[in-house]
């Protein structure tokens, strides 16, 4: 099958120009590749930041219940099951510690 100058002439610049698209296309998804990675990154920072802070909560959370149990009990009037509750968690409060660490 023969073509015509101008027929071989246009195949040339449409495959020019599909080449150059196809070009554009390639780069764009080597720029998109990083950028995914980039907010995989920073998605991953974030849950971690997450988790610390939860953890913190955590901690918190029972630092709290520790000086609400303290402030309820007087030197006059403990009771065995109050000081019973303040050891447990003073040792829940030092494995968690540890586990931290």
């Amino acid at each position: 099958m023969k073509f015509s100058p101008e027929r071989m002439e246009e195949i040339k610049v449409l495959l020019a120009s599909l080449h150059s698209r196809a070009k554009r296309v390639a780069e764009r998804n080597l720029y998109l590749e990083g950028e995914n990675k980039n907010l995989q990154k920073r998605l991953k920072e974030a849950e971690n930041e997450i988790h610390k802070r939860n953890s913190e909560i955590n901690e918190l959370k029972h630092q709290i219940e520790i000086i609400k149990i303290a402030g309820s009990i007087t030197s006059e009037t403990s009771d065995k099951g109050s000081k019973q509750k303040i050891a447990e968690l003073v040792r829940e409060i030092d494995y968690c510690i540890t586990l931290l660490k």
